[in-house]
């Protein structure tokens, strides 16, 4: 669970950080920021996903 809530965390502070450069007018920055909060989610999906179908493979053996 604690797993879940950084993965969480790290991804709404990236959202709040792109809306604090885009109100600053820094927008390649913004752009940054919410590529950094998708990708991260992204792959924090995949290595989720990976242990579980990992374990799950290991609980048929």
């Amino acid at each position: 669970m604690i797993t879940y809530g950084v993965i969480v965390a790290i991804t709404i502070s990236a959202g709040l950080l792109e809306l604090s450069l885009l109100n600053e007018g820094n927008v390649t920055s913004a752009l940054a920021a919410k590529r950094f909060g998708r990708f991260f989610l992204l792959g924090a999906g995949v290595a989720v996903s990976w242990q579980w179908i990992a374990g799950m493979i290991e609980l048929l053996n």
